[in-house]
This record gives C-alpha cells, sequence and structure tokens, in this order.
C-alpha cells in the first residue's frame, strides 16, 4: 500500500469514528468502515461492519446492498446474492446497483440462470 493509499484510509477511518462519536448507531458509519475495510482487504471487519449496519436498519435497502457487496468480494456468493435480492426488495425503485452484484453474486456461483 502506498503512503497516499494510507493516508487516504487513515482520513476515512477517522471521519467514520468522529460519526460513531456523535452517533454510535449511524448506519452510514458503520457502512463507511465496512467500504474502507473492503478495499484494506480486511473482509472479516468489513464483514461485521455490514452487518452492523444492518442490524441497525433492517428495513434499509443501501445497508443491505453495501453488506451483499461486501459478502461477494469476501468471497460469500451466496450471502452476497440474498443481500442484493433483499435491497432491490425494500428499494423495487433504485435497484441499479443491487442488480448488477446480485448477478456478478449469482455468476461466481455458476447460477446466472437463476437470475
Amino acid at each position: 500500500m502506498g503512503k497516499d493509499e494510507a493516508t487516504t484510509y487513515e482520513a476515512a477511518l477517522q471521519c467514520v469514528a468522529r460519526a460513531l462519536a456523535v452517533d454510535p448507531d449511524s448506519r452510514d458509519a458503520y457502512v463507511a468502515l465496512g467500504y474502507t475495510r473492503l478495499f484494506q482487504r480486511r473482509h472479516d471487519e468489513a464483514l461485521a461492519a455490514g452487518e452492523k449496519a444492518i442490524a441497525l436498519s433492517p428495513n434499509g435497502a443501501g445497508a443491505y446492498h453495501m453488506a451483499g457487496m461486501f459478502h461477494g468480494y469476501a468471497g460469500d456468493f451466496r450471502k452476497a446474492a440474498e443481500y442484493e435480492k433483499q435491497a432491490q426488495r425494500l428499494s423495487p425503485l433504485s435497484r441499479n446497483e443491487s442488480t448488477v452484484d446480485e448477478a456478478r453474486a449469482r455468476f461466481w456461483q455458476g447460477k446466472l440462470n437463476e437470475f
């Protein structure tokens, strides 16, 4: 990891820490934490942050979409497809990203025909 990447990730984590200090139940802060950890390839921490975002916002399509993406990049394509499908159920009018990620997860499972 280059110096600029490390600086960027550290800045993102500082923003997450500040957001959680203000609101420990901030779904968006956990999504940002998960996204940062995903790019750092710290998948276990990304998955935990995604699950926390869902717990804080069980009806939030965005939380399911991001957690689905985290699971997909961590290699759990079954869970990724499940979460993307839930995101689409919760927000059928804004399903573009989750549809793409669901298709990618189904492709890697060898189940694109189920899409």
